[in-house]
């Protein structure tokens, strides 16, 4: 279906988009991917300084301090709090060769206290090897006295059933004075009883902990920041020779992680900056000392001396470190200059948003989004857009790299994008734009997710609990003032959508009776499934969906405060969803399991100056293709980047559809779109909603949009073709994914344990092998291929 207008507009030509997108072209006004350069000749605006070692870092190795294994029995000493332990022998060599293990049947937290005394000064790392079936929260707790002075965050892992070591670093250990009583290895299970082998502290070089400048830089975490850095050693100083043009500054970024930062440490950061006539500046900048600062990165803008773009050096020293030695995190420096009319490309992810609340849209559903409604006004609303998957993680990875999930092989949060995936973010780093990234839950943070690469500054909330959109934003407004007239591109993601619908006091009652009590005993009780886990006395399910339309004009209002005025009102602002969400339909509530429009029908508003206001597209879209479409209104087509642009779309003679093909969470199944029919494959048995192995089901989505009348049996024929496209699709995928086990486990620390002789494995590739491999005795396999 061709894009059609708003009925006061008139009818948009092909001449008319070519128009339209020739008049965004000057938004790239930092260059291409080519590296052109500004409209005045003198290079781009935010440049990344190369850093090299002065001298190279000494090789050191992780060595084990103190190691404790399982035995026949429960080690002298050793106690197990919240649950009941037994010991395990396993003999069979299919599980990963025989073991002794500790099982803890825990039903919140089990917790294994192995006493001391200890000196936290000679260790800053634990090693657990155990044996997990399913997902488990692992942390470490440091005790005196009988009390708990440490406490380390959360490691979430996805077990394997076979042994597999996980490092968890202790950032407190360097900070303290003197010896600890015991320590305590804690886990908080998510299915299935953990089985423990071992227990093992270990010492880890500082320079070890923080990116090898000789590797190149790699995004470190500061509190709740992460930014793309090096490991600056007292042993070793860094270096960078570049030129500058008039009027530029030194932007840097310097921090401590707390497991690299001694108490007693008074370091300073000197940086000299040469020419050919000599040293031009010296500067010498504090890092933070007190422990709250600790965990923040420091900044500093230094001017640059002009020198007629001459060839500068500059050289940054770690000074005031001890006979030990020290090290800090430095981030990528830049050289940054302002340009007028610096270009802004903003891409919005609203969590769980589906695609029918929005006020514009056509779904029926009461629901208010001025602002929204508003950029689709003066921008395009695509009507019929897909995502390529229903979980969070793999949908973002596959908005950010343009690859299905069959490529990147993420099917949940804790897998983690490889480095060797090329990003959004990293196509606008490398052309020159200032790359800002502000998340609103903790497991899209780059330590989880993988997907920091390529951003200058990334905000992730610490831990597993996500915040208010308000505080996402609240973060993020010092780093816009600061990027005043830098190119930039931001993606802001918002989680107010997502359960549990809890909307401020002030819209709890926008649409529904604040005289009608939802909890009222004399309203039959909901169905157990309709009943949601953060409020089981809600009897009215109307009160619960009005709960979720609240959220989303609650995040309308933060997103139009944020985004209505200064650069962004100007800019180049794209808004979609990474999945939706069930509110009843197949008799799934609050969950976005299942691949059905429920969960894969999401928003798409693109708006740009000179775009063809109020057009909205009918054709069947994925908001996979939104990254190539971002970098051609930015002025960059000719940088490489999968995807199809969306802009195709604003032609009178649209394109013909495609198929739209995803993968659900955990592959449990797969599915395809294509010329309204809709099919979908059930890869492995699940039970939400109930589906067999191999199972096959076909919706015809013009006359049936909730799915609701399966025609599999009256439509075999076609069922037949869509089940083989999609097959063939899954069988062409590559056969090794780009992602892996959550890079907090740190692949290189787990090869070096595998020297020492721990249960690791740092090669191991998530989802690898076929996606799909058919059963010729199961009759669902037999009715579509014999």
């Amino acid at each position: 279906m061709p894009a059609r207008r708003s009925p006061d507009s008139r009818t948009l030509t092909s001449l008319g988009a070519l128009l339209c997108v020739l008049a965004v072209a000057p938004l790239a006004g930092c260059g291409s991917g080519e590296g052109r350069p500004t409209d005045d000749g003198s290079g781009p605006a935010v440049q990344r300084l190369a850093l090299t070692p002065v001298t190279p870092r000494a090789p050191r190795a992780t060595r084990t301090v103190q190691h404790f294994e399982v035995g026949e029995e429960l080690p002298a000493g050793w106690t197990v709090e919240g649950g009941e332990f037994s010991l395990v022998r396993e003999t069979r060599s299919s599980r990963g060769e025989p073991w002794q293990g500790l099982r803890v049947v825990a039903p919140k937290e089990g917790r294994v206290i192995v006493p001391g005394p200890f000196d936290p000064r000679t260790f800053n790392r634990a090693a657990i090897t155990l044996v997990q079936r399913s997902k488990v929260d692992l942390y470490v707790l440091l005790y005196l006295d009988g009390r708990v002075v440490s406490r380390t965050p959360r490691v979430r892992i996805e077990g394997t059933g076979d042994p597999q070591t996980v490092v968890i670093d202790l950032p407190d250990t360097l900070r303290r004075d003197g010896p600890v009583d015991a320590v305590g290895f804690v886990h908080r299970p998510l299915g299935k009883p953990p089985t423990f082998l071992s227990f093992a502290l270990l010492w880890t070089p500082l320079e070890d902990l923080l990116p090898d400048p000789a590797l190149g830089p790699a995004p470190v975490v500061v509190g709740d920041e992460i930014r793309a850095a090096l490991g600056l050693s007292s042993a070793s100083a860094l270096e960078a020779r570049f030129s500058a043009p008039r009027g530029a500054r030194l932007v840097l970024g310097f921090g401590r992680p707390p497991g690299v930062a001694r108490k007693a440490d008074k370091l300073t950061l000197h940086v000299r900056v040469e020419g050919p006539a000599g040293v031009l500046a010296n500067h010498r900048l504090r890092l933070r000392r007190d422990a709250p600062e600790l965990a923040r990165w420091s900044n500093a803008e230094l001017p640059l001396p002009d020198v007629g773009g001459a060839p500068l050096r500059a050289t940054f020293t770690l000074e005031g470190a001890g006979p030990r030695g020290a090290v800090c995190a430095l981030a990528v420096p830049r050289v940054e200059r302002r340009v007028p009319q610096a270009p802004t490309v903003v891409l919005v992810t609203s969590d769980t948003h589906r695609a029918d609340h929005l006020g514009t849209a056509t779904g029926g559903v009461e629901v208010r989004t001025p602002f929204l409604d508003g950029l689709a006004e003066r921008g395009v609303l695509f009507e019929d857009c897909f995502a390529p998957t229903n979980i969070t993680n793999p949908s973002h990875a596959s908005l950010l790299t343009a690859l299905p999930t069959r490529d990147t092989g993420m099917v949940d949060n804790v897998t983690a994008l490889d480095d060797e995936a090329v990003t959004l973010a990293e196509r606008f780093r490398d052309a020159g734009f200032l790359t800002l990234a502000a998340v609103s839950a903790g497991h899209l943070g780059h330590g989880q997710s993988g997907l920091g690469q390529g951003f200058d500054r990334m905000y992730a909330p610490p831990g597993h609990r996500p915040v208010d959109s308000t505080v996402t934003l609240e973060r993020l407004g010092p780093w816009i003032a600061q990027a005043e007239g830098r190119p930039l591109f931001l993606w802001l993601h918002v989680f107010d959508a997502h359960g549990p619908y809890d909307p401020p006091r002030s819209h709890r009652w926008l649409y529904y009776d604040r005289g009608r009590d939802p909890r009222d005993p004399a309203l039959p009780p909901l169905p157990k499934a309709a009943r949601p886990q953060w409020d089981r006395e809600v009897r009215d399910l109307e009160f619960v969906r009005s709960q979720y339309r609240s959220e989303v004009t609650y995040l309308d209002e933060q997103l139009g405060d944020f985004l209505g005025r200064g650069r962004f009102a100007q800019g180049i602002v794209a808004v979609t969803a990474d999945h939706g969400e069930f509110l009843g339909n197949l008799g799934l509530y609050y969950t976005h399991s299942g691949l059905y429009p429920d969960t894969l029908a999401v928003p798409l508003i693109l708006a740009w100056p000179g775009a063809p206001a109020g057009t909205r597209v009918g054709s069947p879209v994925s908001n996979t293709d939104l990254g190539r479409t971002l970098l051609d209104l930015a002025g960059l087509g000719r940088t490489d980047f999968p995807g199809h642009s969306l802009l195709r779309f604003l032609q009178s003679d649209a394109p013909p559809a495609e198929p739209r093909f995803a993968i659900s969470s955990h592959a449990h199944s797969a599915s395809v779109e294509l010329g309204g029919w809709y099919l979908v494959l059930t890869l492995s048995r699940h039970l939400r909603p109930p589906r067999a192995t191999h199972q096959v089901e076909l919706y015809h989505l013009p006359s049936d949009p909730d799915c609701a009348r399966d025609v599999v049996d009256q439509e075999h024929h076609r069922a037949r073709a869509l089940r083989a496209l999609l097959v063939d699709w899954l069988a062409a995928g590559p056969t090794q994914r780009l992602s892996h086990a959550s890079a907090e486990q740190d692949p290189e620390t787990l090869a070096q344990l595998a020297a020492l002789g721990y249960a690791a494995d740092a090669d191991r590739r998530e989802h690898d092998g076929a996606w799909y491999e058919a059963d010729p005795d199961d009759p669902w396999v037999r009715r579509f291929e014999e």
